[in-house]
């Protein structure tokens, strides 16, 4: 397992991340249980009609006392028992483990009690695991199989109360909570990397000999890829490797920066601000910052930068410099937005995939200003098979991408325009009157007949089925059912047409 999430970060390293960030988070989690097993237990023994006189009762009890107990011992232990960071590490790991499973068994043993359909009970396990994917963090070769077992006890459980429905939200409940944590593991991993790799700088810079001169100073500070930087607190003066001039028109060093950048006209005012805040947070000793600024460079384009920036202490523990790192991630955030488009996109025909267009319909539904519909048209390829099968595929793929360059050179400005799969393709759009739209879809149906395969023509027509809601409380699955009733109306009354149902 360790290898999907190789990185170059040692055991050590994560150790002690680990054991910064889950102490805060259990011994928070550890009050709060003892706060709220305190409250049921004198609940259940002096507010509940039967007292400890059920066996229901007595078990609740048993649950309550035991968190009580547990949460009690874990304060105990990690506040006022001396451990190693290793022994420390062990500590977290085990509490975790009980408060996640005592969240399963509990839970099941809750719906199980009351025979209810589980709604409430399958979102309190939830918390737990969400608390555990989002804020906990552990080698993912102790957190999966936590995950994996609950997820299967409870899993199993479901399944012999024929919970069916509770049974798929649950498994995309816990598959997007295995996913948070797998993102936020590898952030805490390349966070370690940055923190690692700007000590190694601030390092080579401490260590420097006071008599280097300053191409040797330069060839120190140097690391290919990106620039290094260094702010005085006390003198105000920031000092760049050579690199800057790869980019920037600037001087290696600037006196006076804080006033520089409150003067500089190539920065807007809320960038200048956040690099105010920067130098504040140096300034306060905060350790480690990263941010993302769209920078104007020499050249006149605009280039993202992301800045890594952490903070030099001297032995009274007192912030005395800034060292950080300017990388260039335009092209890396363009890859991402890349990405993006075609995770949105049906990369056949260029048009939106079927879930983006969900999104958006469902989406713009609740925004409908007064006055305003969005109307909705389903269109599916007449006969599409005997195309296909007289032509031969290539051609059949020729029409749909011939279909949809029709549609989109058509379509009202502002209209979204997918691909549902196969032949049948869907208009969203925001309308004022369904008279426009249906005149949009006629024009369809007179254009599409046009599509000729070398100059031969194929006898390519369509059916449309046409809705619209005006409704803020409708929803998006309901409107499509409307426009896909009109659709098979039409194909129904001899293809080739448009009906609309409102």
């Amino acid at each position: 397992m360790n290898v999907l999430f190789k990185t170059n970060v040692s055991e050590m390293d994560i150790l002690e991340k680990s054991v910064s960030i889950n102490r805060t988070i259990l011994r928070v989690w550890a009050c709060f249980a003892i706060a709220a097993q305190l409250f049921n237990l004198v609940r259940v023994c002096f507010y509940s009609a039967s007292g400890l006189t059920v066996t229901v009762n007595r078990i609740y009890f048993v649950f309550y006392l035991f968190l009580l107990l547990w949460s009690i011992l874990f304060l105990l232990m990690d506040c006022f028992v001396k451990l190693s960071l290793a022994s420390k590490h062990r500590l977290y790991m085990l509490s975790s483990s009980i408060f996640l499973f005592w969240y399963t068994f509990f839970n099941i043993y809750d719906i199980y009690t009351v025979s209810v359909q589980g709604s409430f009970t399958i979102t309190t396990i939830v918390t737990g695991m969400v608390v555990f994917s989002s804020l906990l963090a552990f080698r993912p070769t102790f957190a999966v199989p936590n995950f994996v077992v609950c997820y299967a006890m409870f899993m199993a459980f479901l399944y012999s109360v024929s919970q069916t429905g509770a049974m798929i939200n649950f498994t995309f409940t816990a598959v997007l909570c295995v996913a948070i944590y797998c993102a936020r593991y590898k952030d805490i991993c390349m966070e370690i990397e940055e923190i690692k790799t700007l000590g190694e700088i601030r390092s080579q810079w401490m260590n420097m000999p006071k008599n280097l001169s300053q191409e040797q100073y330069e060839l120190i500070r140097e690391k290919g890829g990106y620039i290094t930087f260094e702010w005085d607190i006390q003198k105000d003066c920031i000092y760049f490797s050579k690199e800057i001039k790869d980019y920037f028109n600037y001087p290696a060093s600037i006196t006076s920066f804080g006033n520089f950048i409150k003067n500089v006209n190539e920065l807007e005012e809320e960038q200048k601000k956040t690099l105010a805040e920067c130098m504040d947070n140096v300034r306060n000793g905060v350790n480690f910052q990263k941010h993302e600024f769209l920078f104007p460079i020499k050249t006149g384009e605009k280039r993202w930068f992301e800045v890594r920036i952490i903070t030099q202490m001297n032995e009274q523990e007192q912030p005395v410099v800034g060292i950080g790192i300017l990388f260039d991630v335009t092209e890396l955030k363009d890859k991402i937005a890349q990405l993006e488009k075609e995770i949105r996109m049906d990369l056949f025909t260029g048009l939106l995939n079927k879930a983006s267009v969900e999104y958006y319909g469902a989406r713009k539904l609740k925004d409908l200003n007064d006055g305003e519909m969005l109307g909705m048209m389903i269109m599916d390829v007449d006969d599409f098979k005997n195309i296909n099968d007289h032509y031969g595929h290539p051609v059949g793929d020729y029409v749909l991408k011939e279909i949809a360059d029709i549609i989109r050179k058509k379509a009202p400005d502002g209209a979204k325009i997918g691909r549902m799969g196969g032949d049948e393709f869907i208009i969203l759009s925001v309308i004022k009157d369904i008279g426009s739209f249906r005149s949009f879809g006629e024009e369809l149906l007179r254009s599409i007949p046009q599509i000729r395969w070398q100059d031969e023509d194929i006898r390519a027509n369509c059916s449309i089925g046409l809705a619209a809601s005006s409704d803020q409380q409708d929803t998006y699955e309901a409107l499509y059912k409307k426009a896909d009733s009109a659709l098979y109306e039409a194909k129904k009354l001899g293809k080739n047409q448009l009906r609309c149902v409102l």
